[in-house]
């Protein structure tokens, strides 16, 4: 790999994330270059020998899985600050600021911790050749333990086996579900994926499923007993029910199991077609972190409350988040066939009338497999989402008007949304999807009363 060349001042917080942006690898910065897979993890773990190995000196919990592992680790997260723990939290992308991949209790990491760390090692021979997750994840863990953090979720970027997280070694795994994405990648079969994210199993270390399938099971049951490691499936610990209230802005739930929990109830802000799997997967999760580390602590009726205030709390936004109630706009950032049929089931029985779905997604999807799961009944407003792998709105229409969808192509996010809201009618939804860029999109334009 040729060594970029570096800017000559790094001065400000931005011109540090510019200089992290230059480091994406050359599938995100140009187009028509083919996404490559590293060989190992040995650059990753250099780098942290440099940092004198900050992933030791606290707690993990690593999350990998197809969907819901974002909302999973905010959950947890949520949990694990309820109860009195100071919490780490890595994910990605982020919505509307870099700083959002990196947080402590919720708060993410400073400016100045960004451009202290990029202006210190920028000129490091190691960290010269390391890309942009890696650089990030660097910056994360050495953050959180020099902030002494207890315990740090930790979300995979890609994969699992050979993604760059996979250097630390977790009080616990948690692999949420598997289904078909980035292919290119991680293979074109279900066993081929879950035998990747598998890859975050570490030798005695317990592992938790979010949901049971025939197809993978096999799959995570022979790597965990090749590693000794402890395997839970989250459906066979947890089982809860939603009760219909009155409430506008929270759904309450309770345990059918476990059975010494069936006097709890607990309110949450988070919404959508997943969000019960999410719940029963990171609540299943937090009891077997308290069962195996035996945690006094980890009060579950103190951490449920967590669950309430997931946004405040962590910062969580971008799933079936509601923007606005008149007109009534809903961004999601589900992405994959695994995921957007489901979503869009939920969507129309619960919106009365048309919906105006706002749509854009990245050329390196399979985004006509993703185009025929969209359903003929809504009208669409086709985008470029903005980033350079975006799939140009022309073609996205070209393709989806040859299928029959109904709608039109726009230059971008901001036209396609005043069009949007000059054709919503009483009772109709706008909903936007399709992309995480898409979804950012939204959340930095829309502003509702």
């Amino acid at each position: 790999m040729k060594a970029r060349r570096l800017p000559e001042r790094i001065g400000s917080y931005e011109e540090a994330v510019g200089f992290l942006y230059g480091r994406l690898p050359l599938y995100y910065r140009d187009k028509g270059q083919t996404r490559r897979r590293k060989a190992n993890l040995d650059r990753m773990h250099a780098l942290l020998e440099v940092l004198r190995n900050p992933q030791h000196r606290f707690a993990i919990v690593h999350i990998a899985g197809t969907n819901g592992k974002g909302t999973v680790a905010h959950m947890l997260a949520a949990m694990l600050q309820r109860s009195g723990m100071r919490t780490g939290l890595f994910t990605s992308p982020h919505y509307r600021d870099y700083a959002e991949r990196i947080r402590l209790d919720g708060v993410p990491v400073p400016k100045e911790e960004v451009l202290r760390f990029v202006q210190k090692y920028r000129h490091q021979s190691l960290f010269k050749e390391a890309n942009f997750f890696e650089w990030t994840l660097a910056l994360g863990l050495d953050y959180f333990a020099r902030a002494g953090v207890d315990v740090a979720v930790i979300e995979t970027g890609l994969g699992g086996r050979l993604d760059s997280t996979n250097v630390v070694v977790p009080r616990l795994s948690i692999i949420t579900n598997i289904g078909l994405d980035h292919v290119q990648v991680l293979g074109n079969t279900l066993k081929a994926i879950a035998r990747e994210k598998a890859g975050i199993i570490k030798p005695h270390v317990p592992v938790v499923i979010g949901e049971r399938n025939a197809e993978v099971d096999a799959v995570f049951e022979a790597v965990a007993q090749s590693q000794q490691a402890p395997i839970y499936y989250a459906q066979d610990i947890v089982d809860i029910r939603h009760i219909p209230t009155a409430e506008e802005h929270f759904d309450l739930w309770e345990f059918d199991r476990p059975v010494w929990m069936q006097h709890l109830q607990f309110y949450t802000s988070a919404r959508g077609p997943f969000v019960e799997a999410n719940l029963v997967t990171a609540i299943a999760s937090f009891l077997v972190l308290k069962e195996r580390y035996l945690l006094p602590n980890l009060d579950i009726a103190r951490a449920l409350k967590g669950m309430a205030h997931l946004s405040a709390l962590t910062g969580y936004v971008g799933r079936w988040q509601v923007l606005c109630h008149q007109p009534h706009i809903i961004v999601d950032s589900s992405h994959n066939v695994h995921s957007l049929p489901r979503v869009f089931d939920f969507l129309q029985s619960r919106c009365r009338g048309r919906v105006h779905c706002i749509v854009g997604f990245v050329a390196d999807k399979d985004w006509q497999a993703l185009v025929h799961v969209l359903p003929s009944s809504a009208v669409y407003y086709f985008v470029r989402p903005a980033v350079i792998r975006g799939l140009e709105a022309e073609t996205l229409y070209n393709y989806a008007h040859s299928i029959g969808l109904r709608g039109g192509a726009y230059g971008d996010f901001d036209r396609a949304l005043t069009a949007a809201l000059s054709s919503v009618g009483e009772g109709d939804c706008i909903f936007v999807t399709g992309s995480v860029f898409l979804a950012a999109d939204a959340l930095k334009r829309i502003a509702c009363p």
